[in-house]
């Protein structure tokens, strides 16, 4: 199996960057606890923010799991994860999470390095940077309590499917066949 490196966008950031660390007034986004700050990609935030928002978000949520997770996996089948020309159905859809994470993506877009190493604009041809943090900030959150049950502990289930579902569209399908291999082999 070959694997390729590409260049990544390296910085300050916030390192717990999640729903809870955000205060919302007015307009305004307010972000405390800059405790865990480090050097690091700079995707990193971003995915973590999402992933805090699929997960925490949903915490008051009354909706059958396979309603929600209906609901949101739009989000998650392209393989670019680009949501823009996405139309939620707004009776059964969190019009707000959409929103929301339109807008984590637009700047995500912009700490993602193409594929070729030749400048830090999203493109076609794009190497998926943010779409393997997503996955990566999505399997984090949902191996952070593996004995957790109920509706969070289901949501935490379906990050884990949701993880996979973003690696096969971004990525494609000859890794997990190989990984699915090996694993069987052993």
């Amino acid at each position: 199996m070959k694997c390729t490196s590409v260049p990544i966008l390296v910085g300050p950031i916030h390192g717990d960057l999640r729903a809870a660390n955000i205060r919302v007034r007015a307009t305004d986004a307010i972000v405390i606890d800059f405790f865990s700050n480090c050097v690091d990609p700079l995707l990193y935030d971003a995915a973590c923010l999402e992933a805090s928002l699929l997960i925490d978000g949903f915490a008051r949520d009354r909706q059958p799991v396979e309603t929600w997770f209906s609901s949101i996996k739009p989000l998650y089948e392209t393989p670019g994860l680009e949501c823009g020309k996405l139309s939620p159905n707004p009776v059964d859809c969190p019009l707000w999470f959409y929103a929301a994470v339109s807008q984590v993506r637009r700047y995500a877009r912009q700490w993602e390095c193409p594929g070729d190493g030749a400048g830090a604009s999203h493109q076609a041809g794009a190497s998926h940077q943010y779409a393997a943090a997503l996955a990566l900030a999505l399997l984090l959150k949902a191996s952070k309590d593996p004995w957790l049950s109920g509706p969070e502990g289901q949501r935490r289930a379906a990050a884990y499917a949701i993880a996979e579902l973003i690696l096969i569209k971004a990525f494609g399908t000859a890794g997990v066949a190989n990984s699915t291999a090996a694993a069987g082999a052993s």
